[in-house]
């Protein structure tokens, strides 16, 4: 088995790197600002917990900004090289987020042909990276589902996507801010109003064109990625804004950056914007250290759970079927792994299962009925996060 926190640390120096490089993208077109950003977004709290856990909606957010800021260095250069990275870079990006990537596509290019018609040619190798990022998923799709349509529906039934009521997820992501699942959204709206305040000032104001025209580009962006959370999929997690946060971090840091660079009543503005920004880092801390612990622990605990099974293996090939977290189950378990849909584990596939050569373990977060497949087998107890999982081992052969 291997150790899910030497995971966690790699991915931790990972991220660290790949926010130094997505931000140092945008130096030659903003400056200074693109530091300031930086700050903005990886010193929030949802910017933080993510950075260290295998969360797509992180990685997404890092590429698409990265993407954003090669094209506004194309759009000003017109160096074919950033045009070519920033294909590769959305590819990446559709590999791990294809439908943020779609949504993001679409606003780069509803910004080119609105602002930037003369560039309306690059929009055809972001259109071949982004088919490419989308093809492994084309193929999945197609293999589990029959096609695009049969994927929808699934995730339709999943509550992964469709139309959903848009105040409650406006409030629910609002409440996400202060860490606060369920109460106040007080304290996100006014961070929410400050940061719609100097995305309007860094797309009036702008210190230089190339400013204003960055500023609106990542507005673009970070509209349609809010967009497409707010309206189509319940806010059932902090991180899902995480790609609108990161895209709304250039404006807001070029919007103070103008201020402090203009008049003097400008700079007033801009300073006491600075302050404000000293409790906005206590709170973003604060959260962190709140939530921190909770996730910890919640990654922990599959690990926990693949350490039993380890020791049930004995040494032996195994296979883990987990109803949750699966391949951190399987990975501490040192085991091949797969998701455990309860309605698939029928008596015929489990006899199949027991006649693989490998010893097999199906983990549930409760106890099946006694008139299960699984009902005739005892369970091993193993305490995962906030409860005990329950780890079955199938037989050789079943009765």
């Amino acid at each position: 088995g291997g150790s899910v926190s030497d995971v966690r640390l790699f991915l931790m120096v990972l991220s660290a790197i790949t926010i130094t490089l997505t931000f140092r993208l945008w130096i030659p077109v903003i400056g200074i600002a693109a530091a300031l950003a930086a700050f903005i977004f990886s010193f929030s709290w949802q910017g933080l917990i993510p950075a260290s856990e295998i969360k797509p909606n992180y990685w997404g957010a890092l590429l698409g900004l990265a993407t954003a800021g090669l094209i506004a260095r194309r759009l000003e250069d017109d160096r074919t090289g950033d045009l070519v990275l920033a294909s590769i870079v959305l590819a990446a990006m559709a590999l791990v987020r294809p439908t943020e990537a779609t949504v993001l596509a679409g606003a780069v290019g509803a910004y080119i042909l609105l602002f930037r018609r003369m560039s309306w040619r690059d929009l055809f190798p972001l259109g071949i990276g982004l088919f490419l990022g989308w093809l492994p998923w084309i193929i999945e799709m197609s293999v589990r589902f029959g096609g695009l349509p049969g994927a929808v529906r699934a995730a339709g039934k999943e509550h992964h996507f469709g139309l959903v009521p848009v105040a409650e997820n406006v409030l629910l992501h609002l409440r996400y801010t202060d860490g606060k699942y369920g109460e106040t959204a007080i304290p996100g709206a006014i961070w929410w109003g400050v940061l719609v305040v100097m995305v309007a000032v860094a797309i009036a104001r702008g210190v230089t064109r190339v400013d204003r025209a960055a500023a609106m580009l990542c507005a673009f962006g970070a509209l349609a990625l809010a967009a497409e959370y707010l309206f189509f999929v319940p806010a059932l997690t902090y991180r899902f804004l995480l790609p609108a946060y990161a895209m709304a971090s250039i404006p807001f840091a070029i919007g103070l950056v103008s201020l402090l660079r203009g008049t003097t009543a400008r700079r007033v503005i801009g300073a006491i914007v600075v302050l404000l920004m000293i409790p906005w880092t206590i709170w973003q801390g604060a959260v962190t250290a709140e939530q921190a612990p909770k996730v910890n622990r919640g990654a922990a605990g599959p690990a926990r759970v693949g350490t039993t099974i380890r020791r049930l293996a004995e040494g032996r090939p195994c296979l883990v079927l987990s109803q949750r977290a699966y391949p951190q189950v399987a990975y501490a378990a040192g085991c091949s792994g797969g998701p455990a849909k309860f309605r698939l584990l029928t008596a015929e596939r489990l006899e199949n299962l027991s006649r693989s050569g490998r010893a097999v373990f199906v983990v549930r977060i409760r106890e099946v009925p006694e008139d299960s497949a699984l009902g005739s087998i005892e369970p091993v107890p193993a305490l995962a996060a906030f409860s005990s999982w329950y780890v079955y081992e199938i037989p050789p052969t079943l009765d």
